[in-house]
């Protein structure tokens, strides 16, 4: 459940708001998901404050962190700064169902979303925006548009996945916007993510119940099945501090994460179900059969079982979607 908060739309930019100080067309509102890592949520928050572009309201939702994050959040005097206080931990899928939906009840007309451990540069919100708005001009309704994501070392990573559909002659759209400089993706991480408030209100919010992987990638999914793509900003740049190796249960050794494997593969299996191609079904086959083969050459029965367990259930995994502003569930997708 979520700490009581007051409903308060946001218009005008008031006292609190973050980065440039100027009147502008578009409110921001971020979504930062937050469990235990305080040293690099103090960063990322640094790193909204520097913004070029103004942000109205900085929601941080906590997943009852125990390393001094919510003290460190009690005692900020920033009004533009919005603790959302969890009474569990609910995983990144719940806390940013529950960050967006407060964006979406403070009437935000955009709403970034994004981890703990993400440094945007100064320019990445304001980059979004503009090429947002152009893309609008020139026809294109995009439901969300994303920054290009780098870790420390600055290789690619959190990299969406591209839009491959044919145009009606046979050919791909990406050439299309490239003076633009975007490429039209299907799917994206909540790194970075500037995910409009129509999208949200059509659509519904992200899945709570995937807990943790997965969530993000159905929901960008839904935003594009059949409609239109999203699209990655080349100039927009953001460094996730956190994302190094692959996520893989081959390498993992803590009882905790391996245990949360679970929900990798119940989510991947779910997803692919909803929005499968061929192509990303086949990539999935054939790597699930390379590491079950592998995790019985080990003999590690409890990753095994892990994984299994996970594919079957995400066979029969059916939650239901909820629209923004609703406390029932809803069946099927608009």
């Amino acid at each position: 459940m979520v700490a009581p908060v007051v409903d308060s739309p946001v218009v005008g930019y008031p006292g609190g708001v973050m980065g440039a100080t100027e009147k502008s067309a578009l409110g921001v509102a971020v979504v930062i998901v937050t469990y235990n890592r305080k040293h690099l949520l103090q960063q990322t928050l640094q790193s909204i404050r520097a913004q070029t572009y103004p942000v109205v309201r900085v929601i941080v939702v906590d997943n009852l962190s125990t390393d001094g994050t919510r003290d460190f959040l009690a005692q900020l005097d920033d009004s533009a700064i919005e603790p959302l206080l969890m009474q569990s931990n609910l995983g990144g899928a719940g806390g940013f169902s529950a960050g967006i939906e407060r964006a979406y009840r403070l009437k935000s007309d955009l709403i970034w979303v994004m981890d703990d451990d993400v440094l945007p540069d100064p320019e990445a919100l304001e980059q979004l925006v503009k090429t947002l708005t152009r893309l609008r001009q020139i026809g294109a309704k995009p439901n969300f548009v994303i920054s290009n994501v780098r870790n420390a070392s600055g290789e690619p990573v959190n990299t969406p996945i591209i839009d491959l559909r044919l145009q009606s002659n046979g050919n791909l759209r990406w050439p299309l916007f490239l003076q633009e400089g975007v490429m039209p993706i299907v799917a994206a991480s909540f790194v970075g993510t500037l995910i409009t408030r129509e999208a949200v209100h059509t659509y519904g919010l992200p899945i709570a119940e995937m807990f943790i992987w997965g969530d993000d990638i159905e929901f960008t999914s839904r935003l594009t099945k059949d409609r239109e793509a999203g699209y990655v900003v080349g100039s927009s740049h953001i460094t996730h501090l956190g994302r190094g190796a692959e996520v893989s249960i081959l390498l993992e050794s803590d009882p905790a994460r391996i245990r949360n494997f679970f929900y990798f593969y119940r989510n991947n299996v779910y997803v692919l179900r909803k929005y499968g191609t061929k192509q990303r079904i086949g990539a999935f086959l054939i790597k699930l059969a390379r590491d079950l083969l592998r995790l019985l050459r080990q003999c590690e029965g409890r990753k095994l079982f892990v994984v299994l367990r996970g594919v079957a259930l995400g066979l029969i995994f059916d939650p239901s979607l909820r629209q923004a502003g609703t406390d029932a569930g809803k069946s099927g997708e608009r």
